[in-house]
């Protein structure tokens, strides 16, 4: 699956071990080159996803020697929009509760700091 404007990459390892190059074809993205991966008898190649590409799935197909074709499909998927909710104050902004909670506890940590520094100030013995 990819976005619009996204990097798809393609591999197969389908072609004849001794194959080092085949060429593809992305419906959605055009001519798509694929090399040898690094990884033994992988080839590899990437195609980016048009800026404009509409939601649904589009057909690939690569074709290497002697004579081997592969036929797949991608999905293309809208890219979410706005901010994603992380949970207790999510990405929407906090509302007076949550803020009143949040001072409430900076303020107690404070205060909480402020004893503990002046018991262990007033317990040290005079020099």
């Amino acid at each position: 699956m990819g976005y619009p404007g996204s990097t798809i990459t393609v591999s197969t390892s389908i072609c004849a071990s001794d194959a080092t190059y085949a060429k593809g074809q992305s419906e959605a993205g055009g001519q798509i080159n694929l090399v040898e991966s690094g990884r033994e008898g992988e080839l590899e190649g990437n195609f980016t996803v048009p800026a404009n590409a509409k939601e649904g799935t589009y057909a690939i197909t690569v074709k290497c020697p002697p004579g081997v074709r592969v036929d797949t499909e991608f999905e293309v998927a809208r890219r979410p929009s706005g901010a994603v909710s992380g949970g207790f104050g999510g990405a929407d902004g906090l509302n007076s509760t949550e803020v009143a909670i949040g001072a409430a506890l900076i303020l107690t940590a404070t205060a909480g700091g402020l004893l503990t520094m002046r018991r262990r100030h007033g317990s040290e013995p005079a020099a």
